[in-house]
């Protein structure tokens, strides 16, 4: 029983030292963070333009006109 626990043990430790690898990754990459130029932009003009648009505009369009157009069965009285 012993050995149960301390395999759960040693599997929390290597999920948290990989978690803390992939977000120490993360941070030295620079994904989805404000430099001081960002910062200055956004006081100054109120917004900032991002390098790539991460939403397709016209995909989402098509998503919500294919949702709205399908057609739902009115709910049975109780």
């Amino acid at each position: 029983m012993t050995l149960v626990w301390m395999g759960l043990g040693l599997l929390v430790v290597v999920a948290g030292v990989g978690y803390r690898f992939r977000i120490r990754g993360e941070l030295e990459r620079g994904s989805g963070s404000l430099s001081d130029d960002k910062i200055r932009r956004i006081v100054e003009r109120g917004s900032v333009e991002l390098d790539d648009d991460p939403l397709d505009m016209e995909e989402i369009e098509r998503a919500e006109e294919e949702f709205w157009e399908e057609r739902w069965d009115e709910p049975e009285p109780w």
